[in-house]
């Protein structure tokens, strides 16, 4: 070094311990930089967890949420077949031998004075009723 070369020891000796002490600040600086993304990945590590676990919630509620409304549709569906068969019922006729007569399970109902393709005609519209109705109320 210059002050060794200049025959200044003590400089030389203060350069010396200057030279040590940056050195062992260099290596804590690293030190605490290895910390520190050490923690970074931690943490990261912790919050894709956390998404995963989101992003599975959040499959079974629209899972859920789709079944929930087929099960709904299924019931308005059964609703609007139980109010059609009042709507045609005919008091004191017998389902077994009268022609005309549709049962489902143990409900029956008249539909003689309809075809077959305006019955299913006028469930469709029903249907599509029923459906705008809720479409409106969403």
């Amino acid at each position: 070094m210059l002050a060794e070369a200049l025959g200044d020891s003590l400089r030389t000796s203060q350069l010396e311990s200057l030279h040590h002490d940056l050195q062992n600040k260099i290596q804590i600086l690293e030190f605490n930089k290895n910390v520190l993304e050490e923690n970074l990945a931690c943490q990261l590590r912790n919050i894709e967890a956390e998404r995963e676990l989101l992003n599975r919630r959040e499959e079974r509620l629209r899972a859920k949420t789709v079944e929930d409304d087929r099960e709904n549709k299924l019931m308005m569906g059964l609703l609007l077949e139980e109010s059609l068969e009042q709507i045609f019922k005919t008091e004191g006729a017998h389902p077994e031998t009268e022609r005309g007569w549709s049962c489902l399970g143990n409900k029956c109902a008249s539909f003689g004075h309809l075809s077959s393709r305006d019955y299913w005609d006028l469930l469709f519209c029903f249907g599509v009723l029923v459906g705008a109705f809720a479409a409106l109320h969403h």
